[in-house]
């Protein structure tokens, strides 16, 4: 089924499954991905905000496509044209989940947002 299809029968087939069509979020197919897997964070699709949000109503809780104002570290990937995007924060395939929220960084303290953002930002 494509994304217009299941955006339009608002329908949630969990894409984070290993056995989903990786073009559903990435810009390439599976043999390309698992060419190179370290490759694949920074081969998302470019409208992959509007795709998460097919399960995730909430959309997401900070602006994306966008680039950082500042240097972000390699554990924060950015899109494959540098900007920022919800698997800039966040793992897609649960990965791993120490943390909660499936975030690459800790952000019990707000680190995880510390990384870009000042503390008078974000007050």
């Amino acid at each position: 089924m494509s994304l217009a299809v299941a955006l339009a029968k608002n329908e949630r087939e969990n894409v984070h499954k290993p056995e989903v069509d990786c073009a559903r979020c990435h810009t390439v197919g599976r043999p390309v991905l698992e060419e190179n897997p370290a490759a694949a964070v920074h081969q998302v699709a470019p409208d992959i905000e509007q795709r998460c949000t097919v399960c995730h109503d909430e959309g997401p809780s900070h602006r994306t496509g966008l680039p950082p104002v500042k240097p972000v570290p390699d554990a924060l990937p950015l899109s494959d044209t540098g900007l920022i995007t919800c698997s800039t924060c966040h793992f897609m395939h649960g990965e791993r989940d120490p943390y909660g929220d499936f975030v690459r960084i800790d952000n019990s303290r707000g680190a995880l947002c510390l990384t870009c953002h000042k503390l008078e930002e974000l007050q």
